[in-house]
């Protein structure tokens, strides 16, 4: 059985503290560079035989969906392989259902 999923990791993870009156919330200037900066992992995990792969775009979209399954298929030439999707769009494309 193989998984096969996608992450989106943005990157706007400032930590910090600072002081505040009590009961007033403290606002902190963020330095990160925004929601739209963001980086997309593709893993899959092959149970029966304990290996994972991972790797990385710059977003998800069909382009990048389709070079995953070709490499599923590369590791998996006879297989049958059954895709659950969520309904992403770039799960929906047309080239990613052929």
């Amino acid at each position: 059985m193989i998984s096969l999923g996608e992450a989106h990791i943005q990157q706007e993870a400032d930590l910090g503290d600072g002081w505040a009156p009590i009961r007033e919330r403290l606002w902190v200037d963020s330095h990160t560079p925004g929601l739209s900066a963001k980086v997309s992992f593709y893993g899959l995990y092959c149970y029966n035989a304990g290996q994972v792969a991972i790797w990385d775009f710059p977003c998800a979209n069909t382009e990048h969906t389709l070079t995953v399954l070709r490499r599923l298929r590369q590791r998996e030439p006879t297989r049958e392989i059954i895709l659950f999707w969520d309904g992403a769009p770039y799960h929906r494309a047309g080239a990613a259902i052929d």
